[in-house]
């Protein structure tokens, strides 16, 4: 693909025709891999397979790992992508105990104007909401009395209804060790290991903790990802700069 690099996410390509059955998530103790099948004309799979190393449109923690062209029949082929979790840490030493997980909800206060249900208001009709809501008595701007949902959107505003609360998994693992395990990959899109974050896929996670305890001769290792409905990969990204 001309425009291909290691930091360009792959998003398929509209030449070829993703497989019904792809993509295919592996889950093991210490690993996710998301295999991708595609078909098409047998040189597009060619030209069109991403690199090594770019990051997997389905999940930013991922990377390419493998590509596969096979040809078909009629000049047909078949591209497979084979993507696995970047590391977010270093070396770990082997745990002494089964892990222990946690998982939890937080409550998250985002702008009324956010909601899915007044995605379609523009800026314009927002600031109308907005200017009416601070005192209605006063306000001179353009009429939206026609507007139903211009017209929720404001009285919403004007009782004082200005946020709406959604909730955020938070995925906890707890790992015993002989050794100093290494810490690090936080503020950066990451899996939770050991398949903690297991039935929350849907969820892109953020590395927010990760710190250990020596007690007794032994380490503990206590890491927290947070999840999110998307997550800037350019941002928080494994190419983002971040150290």
């Amino acid at each position: 693909m001309s425009e291909s690099s290691a930091s360009v996410i792959w998003k398929g390509s509209q030449l070829l025709t993703e497989s019904s059955e792809s993509p295919v998530i592996e889950e093991t103790g210490t690993e996710i891999t998301i295999t991708q099948t595609y078909s098409g004309p047998f040189d597009v799979c060619q030209t069109e397979k991403p690199l090594y190393g770019a990051p997997c449109a389905l999940y930013p923690a991922a990377a390419v790992r493998k590509t596969t062209v096979s040809k078909m029949p009629g000049g047909r082929g078949k591209l497979t992508v084979v993507s696995s979790v970047l590391e977010s840490g270093g070396g770990d030493p082997s745990p002494l105990a089964d892990p222990i997980v946690e998982k939890d909800w937080v409550r998250i206060e985002k702008p009324l104007a956010q909601h899915p249900r007044y995605k379609t208001l523009g800026a314009q009709s927002i600031a109308m909401a907005k200017a009416w809501a601070s005192d209605p008595l006063t306000y001179t701007g353009p009429s939206f009395a026609n507007d139903p949902l211009t017209t929720e959107f404001a009285s919403k505003l004007q009782r004082g209804q200005d946020t709406y609360v959604v909730f955020a998994p938070v995925v906890k693992l707890t790992t015993e060790h002989a050794g100093e395990p290494d810490t690090g990959g936080c503020g950066k899109i990451s899996i939770p290991s050991n398949n903690a974050g297991r039935n929350l896929m849907k969820y892109k996670f953020l590395k927010t903790a990760d710190g250990t305890r020596s007690e007794k001769g032994r380490w503990s290792r206590n890491q927290e990802w947070t999840g999110a409905d998307d997550i800037d990969n350019d941002i928080y990204g494994p190419n983002s700069g971040l150290p």
